[in-house]
Parts: C-alpha cells; structure tokens; sequence
C-alpha cells in the first residue's frame, strides 16, 4: 500500500490534495471499491465532499476518468476510478555507468513501457550522454504522446538547479545542467526535465510504495554505492547534499585509489567494478 501523506491545510491545498488523489488510485487491476470516491477518502483523510470537487476537477482536465457502476454484495453501486488512457504520462531515466534504463508511467505509477540498454562506461562524453538519454527516452515515448515530466536518477551529487556537482563514475558531467542540455535536446520546455541523485529518488520510490515505513535508509550498489536516507517520511540531503555518499566514505586509508581523489572508499571495495 502506498504510504501517503496527510493531507494540507495551509497555502497550495488545492494542489496538494489533487496530487493526494492521484496517488490514491489504486493502479492497473485494482478492484472497483479501491478506487471509488469512498476509498479515496478513507486513505488521504479527506473528507467525502472534497474527493467529489477534487475527482470532478480531474475528470474535467482529462486526467481521470470512470467506469459505469459496479454493484458489489450490499450497498449502492461502485463507480471505479481510473488515470484516463489520454493522460499525460510521467518518464523516468536511470543513467548507470554501464546502463541505461527508461520507463514511462502513467500518473498513477502503472509502467506502460520500459526500456534499457547498455552503456559505455566511464569515459562517455556529454554529448555521449544526452545523445543516450534522448534515444532511451524516444524509446518508451511514442510520436504524438504527451508528457508531463521526465525525472533523470544520476549517480553523483546534483545541485538544486540540476546541475551535477560531482559524478566520481560520470567525470564529465561534472558541472554540467543536465536537465537543461537533454530538454534541449528532445525539443522539450525549460524545467520539463529534472534530475537527483539516484539512490535519493530511489528512497523516494520506496517511501511511496510504502513497505519500509517512513524511517529508512536506501542503499544502492552497482558500480558506484550510494545510499538515500528518509527521515519522518522525508529525504534528508544534510549539508551540500552529501548525507547518502556513503561510496566515499574511507574503509581503508592505505587502500586503491577512488575517482573522487580519495584512496580506500567503500565502493572500492563493495562495488561491481571490483
């Protein structure tokens, strides 16, 4: 079950809680009382009415959509809920040293196309890169559909604007705005893109999926280690970003030489590269 958080009361409500809906449906094969207005109210808190304005405003924006009734042992009728078909759909890119993997979601979570293939290591060069992450993206999107953002999971430390700060496996991304060159590249507006650290938006996946609580820590390991750290159900960055690095964390101060300038770090030895 997907762990959602309570509703909003100050500024942004209406926002907040059209989201909150969203989150709330139950996905593809979803029975129809898990997806009812009823069923929504009881997982967000809000209260019947507000689920009824909220769906009503979706619905109008072609994001939702019904199905007739469906009566079910006792009671009224239940009208199921779903993401319309015609929605804009969510696409996220995980750019690994050796991989690259793409996938296109509808706004409710459910994968609609999934794409990977491998890549050049460490020595691609930006152009290398966005050309990549472009062909992995047309890969899931068809010609004609719409979306309406692209999230980029990038094993480095990334700036609040996008730009990588620091990418010990990915050396020439360093100080680059990576959303900003692959928006230009696909023909896409300005902030369609964004981009984090990839075991940040893995902790991040995993807190909405609900299983681990709200209180956790997401480690990642493949040819770098990373790991995101989620505290009262929120991402802790800590000072610069830094708080998941733990690969470069020291286990061995005589020990083999990192990327990022240091000797002995952890994904030295816990790594796939070794």
């Amino acid at each position: 079950m997907i762990a959602l958080r309570p509703p909003a009361h100050p500024s942004g409500v209406r926002s907040h809680n059209l989201g909150l809906v969203m989150s709330a449906l139950g996905g593809a094969g979803a029975p129809a009382e898990a997806t009812s207005r009823t069923a929504i109210a009881a997982r967000t808190g809000l209260t019947k009415a507000s689920v009824t304005s909220l769906v009503d405003e979706l619905m109008a924006c072609g994001l939702l959509t019904e199905d007739e009734p469906t009566r079910g042992s006792r009671g009224r009728p239940s009208t199921t809920l779903r993401v319309h078909p015609d929605a804009p759909a969510a696409v996220g890119i995980d750019l690994g040293v050796n991989a690259i993997a793409a996938v296109r979601t509808d706004l409710a979570g459910v994968v609609l196309a999934e794409h990977c293939v491998a890549a050049h290591g460490r020595g691609r060069t930006v152009g290398d890169v966005v050309g990549a992450i472009g062909a992995a993206w047309k890969a899931v999107v068809p010609a004609g559909s719409q979306v309406a953002g692209t999230a980029i999971a990038v094993p480095g430390v990334i700036g609040r604007d996008g730009t990588v700060l620091r990418a010990p496996n990915l050396p020439a991304l360093s100080g680059v705005n990576l959303p900003a060159l692959v928006a230009a590249h696909l023909g896409l507006e300005p902030g369609a893109v964004l981009a984090d650290n990839e075991a940040n938006l893995a902790a991040l996946a995993t807190l909405a999926e609900g299983s681990a609580g709200r209180d956790f820590v997401h480690v990642s390991g493949e040819v770098g280690v990373g790991a995101g750290v989620v505290i009262d159900g929120q991402l802790f960055r800590g000072a610069g970003g830094l708080a998941g690095e733990i690969g470069h964390v020291p286990v061995d101060a005589d020990g083999r030489p990192c990327g990022c300038g240091g000797r002995g770090c952890l994904e030295q030895y816990a790594g796939q590269d070794h």
